[in-house]
């Protein structure tokens, strides 16, 4: 009992340290309120809820952008096993445990990986504080597709790091080496797949990253090849089995990535999100450049830097101070085995934390632009400073070796090392001292650490938070260092072990005080705020899309801590905020927007309404409602009106109509040129990219037709449209032959059937469909999303779990029988 509470008491710590930084979001009916979290990811998890709740797959998305599919964006991330919570839980209560789970696993999971490589219960604490509290973990917990991807990197880098001890093993015949490697291999498989099903490539891409460099720099020890190689078979076939565990997800989205705004080179936006060398200093001031949000709160912009959560890799002043005496093991040249593992730790971590430094600059260095250039999927990724997240996981680890390194014992010349390193580290804190009371309230000061960048918004207020800024790094640097000193002389166990106890503390503390003030704390009763306007306002049965006149009031919600704004955001339909209400708008939530969509869309956010070819696209995108508010700086600013107007057109074309004239036209830019003609009549014809056989190319509209608009269903020979998951259902009139044009965007795995008869989708307006109507008289038309790689990637997802099964097995057998 005794030793089964020393193994587990550290875990229980960890978790009551999770209860502590969300205490409000457990006792005081609060949450994190963020703008993503606010306006994309908790819809889709509602989105997914019900359909979860209605027993179906969730695979199409009627409602965002004209249409698009939902399963296969990866942040939608209906497969990821913890979004379960939200599936069987109330919303609010899901998401709440959802964020503190996450935080648990990156706790649990990286003082397990210290523990691993062997390293003291202090020194796996203080890992474990400084990855799971630190500002780039707290930032993440926003995209929740990036902290459900991250969360888990210790645990993957630890099941590589079994793969490398197991396949060392030279007593081990290669039947019982494979055995031996089949649990492991199997615990990463799932761990890999967990990881992709959280919906962030990069951040899985960095975690592969971080497995790979450890396979390379301490699987190849001593050129050891056939270790090299058992190591890095089972881990490639970890990565394989990974794959077919998540090969539903992975084939929707493989086929969309190519139709999308990602298909080709994206632009890396190097200029916005690269990491200054002037940020460097947000290691010991984390907001040097500014709190999180816009307007005055954020002058990072001016250091190449989009957001706080882009550029920051806090991870508190003990960590950090500890990290610069993990260095110290590169420099130690004692001869026993011990000592030679961890100085071989330490050079990986030193090279992981340099390549994801290097890379963070982007612009700052010609490495990020030759990756973007010659390497693979790198094109695909905006933002180099995200690779701080290699940064922020190598340094914990740093500081878990430097803890280890003073509470071990050392030599005389070691000690000497480390007194130096904490000399300097004194000097530093004598001079910030200083600085804080000679020049806590100057702007000059100021202005001259970040070269200028500070003066613009030298406001008192701005003032006042970087000298707060100061006065936190020069209290938590003296604690630091007080803790710390003692662990660097010969002094009693007892002694040695209250240190480094009260430096965790100290690390915890820093780290609560910083990340609290990072991401807004606030009654959860935002997320239960209904847009009650808009649902009201939409007519259910004749559906007509909405249109946002203020896209990049999004983009302005960043750090902003007033409920109001949020229910104004969603008031407006923001984002994706009125998915779980089931509202049609052209917008949606934008990462994998299909890109003949926003070829076509972009034209509502660049002409102005007045313009003709303005009204016709409106028209052409079934545009019934446009809301309406002021820019939200402005209303952040207090310089605009809070209010939604809502404003209802009468020139859209109906969802649906049935049109008796058409044209062929094969090529994207002709057929929207033809569109947007004024004599081309949009409530009457369409553009097709093929006809049946037997049917002309071409059928004018009749001359004695009227011209005016028509709006309504009704109008347009449809007498009932009804959405469901994953289809649509027409019921319709033709006075002879004709097309049925529905205007929902065009997507391969939609089929069609009139009359039970199944009849070809055709391309239709450029981006929208219409299937042939052969004769007269009522037909009902059945549109049905069942693309073919969903039986094809489940067949292969069980394919994958039975020889997992089999291996398992295998294994075990191979140990029973070695056992015997």
């Amino acid at each position: 009992m005794k030793r089964r509470f020393f193994v587990f008491w550290p875990h229980a710590l960890l978790l009551g340290l999770v209860f502590v930084f969300f205490w409000d979001s457990f006792l005081a009916g609060k949450a994190l309120v963020m703008r993503d979290t606010v306006i994309d990811f908790f819809p889709w998890r509602l989105f997914g809820r019900q359909a979860f709740r209605a027993g179906t797959l969730p695979l199409w998305n009627h409602y965002s952008s004209c249409g698009s599919p939902f399963i296969a964006n990866p942040q939608s991330a209906f497969f990821y096993p913890p979004n379960l919570l939200f599936y069987v839980l109330p919303p609010v209560a899901a998401l709440k445990l959802w964020h503190a789970f996450h935080f648990a696993v990156a706790a649990i999971s990286m003082h397990a990986l210290a523990r691993h490589w062997k390293l003291g219960l202090m020194p796996a604490l203080i890992a474990a504080v400084a990855f799971a509290f630190g500002a780039n973990t707290i930032c993440a917990v926003e995209f929740q597709s990036m902290i459900g991807t991250l969360a888990w990197n210790p645990l993957a880098l630890l099941l590589t790091s079994r793969l490398v001890e197991e396949g060392r093993n030279r007593r081990a015949g290669l039947k019982s080496l494979i055995a031996r490697l089949v649990p492991p291999a199997l615990l990463l498989a799932l761990v890999l797949a967990t990881q992709f099903l959280a919906g962030h490539g990069q951040s899985f891409l960095l975690s592969i990253t971080i497995d790979l460099m450890y396979l390379l720099l301490i699987g190849l020890r001593r050129l050891d090849l056939r270790a090299f190689f058992a190591s890095g078979a089972a881990w490639a076939s970890a990565a394989a089995l990974a794959l077919g565990l998540s090969m539903t997800q992975f084939l929707l989205t493989w086929q969309l990535v190519p139709l999308s705004v990602r298909g080709d080179q994206i632009d890396p936006q190097m200029k916005m999100a690269s990491l200054d060398p002037r940020l460097f200093l947000g290691w010991l001031m984390p907001f040097i450049a500014g709190h999180p949000g816009h307007l005055d709160q954020w002058w990072g912009r001016r250091l190449t830097m989009f957001e706080f959560w882009v550029g920051t890799a806090y991870v508190g002043i003990a960590p950090l101070m500890l990290a610069s005496i993990g260095l110290l093991r590169l420099g130690v040249v004692r001869d026993s085995g011990a000592a030679r593992r961890l100085r071989r730790l330490a050079l990986f971590l030193v090279l992981l934390a340099a390549a994801g430094l290097v890379m963070a600059m982007g612009v700052h260095t010609p490495i990020y632009a030759w990756c973007y250039s010659y390497l693979p999927f790198i094109d695909k990724f905006r933002w180099p400073a995200k690779f701080l997240q290699i940064v922020a996981f190598a340094l914990p680890l740093l500081a878990a070796l430097g803890l280890h390194h003073l509470c071990r014992g050392t030599t005389p010349s070691e000690r000497r090392l480390q007194l130096s390193v904490m000399f300097a580290w004194a000097l530093l804190w004598v001079a910030m001292a200083a600085a804080w009371i000679g020049w806590r309230h100057s702007a000059s000061f100021y202005g001259a650490l970040t070269k200028g960048a500070f003066l613009p918004y030298a406001t008192p207020r701005n003032l006042d938070a970087l000298a707060d800024d100061l006065g936190r790094a020069v209290l938590f640097l003296g604690l630091a260092l007080a803790a710390v000193c003692p662990l660097a002389f010969p002094v009693r166990p007892g002694l040695r072990r209250l240190a480094a106890a009260s430096i965790v503390i100290i690390s915890f503390a820093n780290l609560f005080v910083i990340g609290r003030q990072i991401q807004p704390i606030l009654a959860d009763d935002v997320y239960r705020h209904r847009a009650l306007g808009l649902i009201n306002t939409i007519d259910d049965a004749d559906p007509g899309r909405i249109h946002l006149a203020n896209l990049d009031n999004q983009l302005s919600l960043y750090g902003v801590r007033d409920p109001l704004f949020y229910t104004i955001a969603k008031d407006s339909g923001v984002g994706e905020s009125s998915l779980p209400n089931r509202l049609f708008k052209i917008n949606g939530g934008d990462a994998l927007t299909l890109f003949y969509l926003d070829s076509v869309r972009r034209s509502l956010w660049t002409l102005p309404r007045t313009d003709p070819n303005w009204l016709r696209v409106a028209a052409l995108f079934n545009t019934r409602y446009i809301v309406k508010t002021a820019p939200m700086r402005a209303m952040l600013a207090g310089a605009a009106p809070t209010s939604v107007e809502i404003e209802e057109t009468s020139a859209s074309l109906p969802r649906a109509m049935v049109v008796s004239s058409w044209s062929v036209e094969t090529d994207s830019a002709k057929a929207m040129k033809r569109l947007l003609a004024p004599d081309f009549d949009l409530y009457r014809s369409i553009i097709v990219d093929a006809v049946p056989e037997g049917w002309p190319a071409e059928q004018p509209v009749s001359p004695i037709a009227s011209r005016a608009p028509i709006a309504r269903l009704a109008d347009a020979g449809v007498e009932k449209i009804e959405y469901g998951w994953n289809r649509v259902d027409v019921t319709a009139r033709s006075g002879g032959r004709a097309f049925l044009f529905l205007d929902d965007i065009y997507f391969p795995g939609w089929i069609a059937a009139v009359d039970g008869v199944e009849t070809p989708i055709l391309l239709a307006n450029r981006i929208f469909r219409a299937v042939p109507l052969p004769a007269a008289g009522m037909h009902r038309i059945e549109f049905r999303y069942r693309p073919a790689l969903v039986p094809l990637g489940m067949s292969i997802t069980a394919a994958t779990v039975l020889a997992m099964v089999l291996l398992a097995l295998f294994a075990r057998r191979v140990r029973n029988d070695s056992a015997a």
